[in-house]
């Protein structure tokens, strides 16, 4: 097959065409038995050979290639992995005792720690600080540091099982060798959860 092609400095195909030519390009072949589903999918892992008029395929850089590919996608499962926990945490508040429903998203949980953290450090110094924090849509009112804690707690007991099936969709996911098995990962909050309530 011929086709018009540009190269790196390293002499592997930069950019190419099947019809037409490549601005500051040369006329090259391919062996036959190279398709060109396969040199689309591969091409910088084809390399000008020292006739200056053919390509070939090099093996090694297509597995360097290949493994980089592979790892980009996999990024990009978990940042998905990330997003869908996000995502099941913003939409499924936790009931409290009270029979409110409060926010349970990392932020919730970042600033209720950090009200806490700072109620101590304030009853350390002397001072006698106010704690305050909201059910969902209504405004802040006061808590006991014992009710605010018992609250985190609750939080955390109730994420914890969504952040252990997470990480283990994560470990799957770094875990997979192919395109193929990435992509027949199935991310299921809703299947995390109710595992969950059916095995308390």
């Amino acid at each position: 097959m011929k086709i018009s092609a540009s190269f790196t400095k390293d002499r592997y195909i930069e950019n190419f065409a099947l019809l037409g030519e490549i601005e500051g390009g040369i006329e090259v072949s391919t062996a036959d038995d190279v398709t060109e589903t396969e040199l689309m999918e591969n091409y910088q892992s084809f390399k000008l050979q020292a006739d200056g008029k053919t390509v070939a395929l090099d093996e090694e850089n297509l597995k360097e290639f290949q493994k980089a590919k592979l790892l980009t996608q996999q990024q990009s499962k978990q940042n998905e992995n990330n997003r869908l926990l996000a995502t099941y945490l913003k939409d499924h508040p936790i009931q409290w005792k009270d029979g409110k429903y409060y926010g349970v998203t990392q932020d919730d949980q970042s600033e209720i720690s950090l009200n806490l953290m700072q109620y101590q450090l304030a009853v350390t110094a002397g001072l006698s600080p106010s704690l305050e924090w909201h059910a969902l849509h209504e405004q802040c009112r006061a808590f006991t540091v014992e009710e605010l804690s018992e609250l985190a707690l609750s939080i955390s007991a109730y994420v914890y099982p969504l952040v252990r099936y997470n990480q283990s969709i994560k470990t799957i996911i770094y875990g997979t060798t192919t395109a193929e098995e990435l992509e027949k990962i199935v991310i299921d909050y809703e299947k995390a959860e109710a595992s969950n309530e059916s095995a308390q």
